[in-house]
């Protein structure tokens, strides 16, 4: 009896042993998965990091084109702009100058012929011009 004791012992111990033993592999081959899985995990996160980064530099640079585009032609219409307003105000300075010079040629008539005298009341909401120092030039216009 004593024997089969032993040898049921035995067994028992092989028997335990066996499945310690199977139980430590399957624990290591768990853990070699979750390793890998790990690795795999984090390589993946690089690569998200990588594309998500590109795909925003390739947005940004898009919508920076875009503004670029956006400043090209604002600054061509106000160059337009600026050659229009040129364009008015040396019209508007030419009519100015020809009505002054018209307004001028006329007073100067007025007072051309010294010998003449002219009413004080028919200029006296005019501009008084120095005869002595008067000088008119004919100016093609």
């Amino acid at each position: 009896m004593e024997h089969k004791l032993s040898q049921g012992k035995s067994e028992l111990d092989k028997i335990i042993r066996t499945k310690v033993f199977s139980r430590g592999k399957q624990l290591v081959y768990e853990l070699d998965l979750s390793a890998r899985q790990l690795r795999l995990l984090k390589e993946n996160v690089f690569q998200m990091e990588k594309r998500l980064s590109d795909q925003i530099y390739v947005s940004f640079e898009r919508e920076l084109n875009q503004t670029r585009m956006e400043l090209s032609e604002c600054r061509k219409k106000f160059a337009e702009y600026q050659t229009a307003m040129a364009t008015v105000v040396n019209a508007d300075v030419r009519e100015n100058i020809n009505s002054i010079d018209a307004i001028m040629k006329g007073k100067a008539e007025v007072f051309k012929d010294l010998n003449r005298t002219v009413p004080r009341a028919s200029y006296s909401h005019q501009t008084t011009i120095n005869i002595s120092n008067l000088v008119v030039q004919n100016t093609p216009g």
